[in-house]
């Protein structure tokens, strides 16, 4: 097991946590095995590993960050289903669990050469602290591809520099400095001031909490220092501020078990590859629960037959 070193003996969660790592690494296999059956390999898109040199280490993870967002085409807008992103466009395998107290796991990182890389998100975290856990792993993932992290509020003393860069990667990666500015600058520009509605609900656009957009704009210097701490002393409320248009809750695919795995159980499950009893195994479900997300997933497939695009270049009259 390879994150046997984050189980400290006598630590009293050590076996709830190593029961965790065991489903994450169950489950990892499990889509290897599908692959297997299917031979239908999942395509990797991985980016040689960075390098971390001689640079603050900030600028360093700035720097990183853009040229990943470069590489994967985003600009400097706000990222769409980070999930998604990571599983189509990178080639990870990402699961999201279930891990109590929630407080004690936020996420884990692994990678094997077979399986390529793993990542495992608390489920019962805000969307926008998942999105933030997994861009912190995706930064473990770009400079130390084979080394496990567990991600735990608090668990060093002194961060290393690793876990300090991942930290400052996934705020510029989420929130790049120049697309942020302009559209603080757009706001500004706009409505002639920055209020607390204006910080919601850039927060929304960017995916993050309006805790942690504060301290990225107090970072850049566009809000002073320790306006955010004053804010919520003062018990400042955006709607007291001005009133908000109803903001829509940030979504991304909270499934368990990513939407290829679940279509390669299907797929094999319909060709007579796997019996139901490997169906609901496969998908973590009983009997009943797997029909229902075989159906799910196959009108899913059918609706998106139905409506692809006319490939025009073969579609034109001889």
């Amino acid at each position: 097991m390879r994150f046997l070193h984050f189980l400290p003996p006598g630590d009293e969660d050590a076996v709830l946590i190593a029961e965790y790592i065991n489903r994450f690494e169950a489950l990892c296999q499990d889509y290897l095995e599908l692959e297997q059956i299917a031979e239908s390999p999942l395509t990797y898109k991985y980016p040689p590993e960075y390098k971390v040199g001689a640079l603050p280490l900030a600028l360093t993870a700035e720097i990183i960050a853009q040229e990943e967002r470069n590489r994967l085409g985003l600009g400097d807008g706000p990222i769409p289903p980070l999930r998604e992103l990571l599983e189509q466009d990178v080639g990870l395998r990402i699961f999201y669990l279930e891990m109590k107290p929630s407080d004690n796991i936020s996420a884990m990182f692994t990678y094997d050469p077979k399986l390529g890389g793993c990542i495992a998100v608390n489920t019962l975290h805000s969307e926008e602290r998942k999105r933030l856990a997994l861009a912190h792993e995706y930064a473990h993932f770009l400079i130390q591809r084979e080394k496990a992290e567990l991600l735990t509020p608090d668990k060093y003393q002194r961060k290393p520099e690793s876990e300090r860069f991942a930290a400052f990667f996934a705020l510029y990666f989420l929130m790049p400095s120049v697309g942020l500015t302009r559209r603080y600058n757009d706001i500004i520009q706009t409505h002639g001031k920055f209020t607390v509605a204006d910080l919601s609900t850039l927060a929304h656009y960017c995916g993050v909490s309006v805790d942690t957009l504060a301290r990225r704009l107090e970072e850049q210097k566009l809000l002073p220092a320790g306006m955010w701490e004053r804010l919520q002393e003062s018990g400042a409320r955006a709607q007291n501020d001005q009133p908000l248009v109803e903001l829509l809750p940030i979504s991304d695919l909270a499934d368990i078990l990513p939407r290829r795995y679940q279509y390669l159980v299907v797929d094999l499950y319909d060709q007579g590859k796997i019996t139901e009893g490997g169906l609901a195994r496969f998908l973590r479900v009983d009997r009943l629960k797997a029909r229902q997300i075989a159906s799910a997933r196959r009108a899913e497939a059918s609706y998106i037959m139905e409506n692809a695009p006319l490939d025009l270049a073969h579609s034109v009259a001889k």
